[in-house]
């Protein structure tokens, strides 16, 4: 695939998809509601609202223009390299967990 397209009408719980096509360095065109925007972040897609005009514009701009996809995908996969790794989502649990134990002691 060349662009994950994410047409969520509703909130997701945590967008996975969204999170793995960035990781193979794909654009994501998706709808701006849930947890899109955080996991995108500015570089990674396009966000859109809920209408599939929108989307499908926003789609057809974006298969039409291989370096800004390419542009795009470089920056997905430095976004899931920086915030979304086993070792990174470990440390910010291990860092909650400890704060809730001193906050309870």
């Amino acid at each position: 695939a060349d662009v994950l397209v994410f047409p969520s009408l509703e909130p997701e719980g945590f967008g996975r998809p969204i999170i793995e096509a960035m990781a193979l360095a794909r654009p994501v065109v998706a709808t701006d509601v849930g947890p899109s925007r955080e996991l995108l972040g500015a570089e990674a897609g396009v966000l859109v609202p809920p209408d599939p005009g929108r989307l499908a514009a926003a789609v057809t701009a974006l298969l039409g223009s291989p370096d800004e996809r390419a542009r795009m995908g470089r920056a997905g996969r430095a976004r899931v390299e920086a915030c979304f790794t086993l070792g990174r989502q470990v440390t910010a649990m291990s860092a909650i967990y400890h704060e809730a134990a001193q906050q309870s002691a």
